[in-house]
């Protein structure tokens, strides 16, 4: 999995603050913060499925890491 996280942060690179923020939308995160906070909050999920819990984002939707992925890449293309 980590060849999906690394794609998944080469994509993320190129977005803009607003792509980040539509992204940290739909997966229920907060979208304040500075660029990196906010890739760093995306691929957190990635890195760990269970990332929600461990950075007090206490939200109930719980996204599988092809799930993340998969809006990642929807908002990329």
């Amino acid at each position: 999995m980590a060849d999906l996280a690394s794609t998944c942060k080469d994509k993320l690179a190129y977005f803009r603050i607003k792509e980040l923020k539509d992204i940290l939308h739909q997966l229920g995160l907060p979208k304040q913060g500075k660029k990196q906070d906010l890739i760093d909050r995306v691929l957190a999920l990635l890195s760990d499925e269970q990332g929600q819990r461990h950075h007090g984002w206490g939200r109930k939707n719980s996204f599988t890491k092809e799930a993340v992925a998969k809006i990642i890449d929807d908002i990329y293309r």
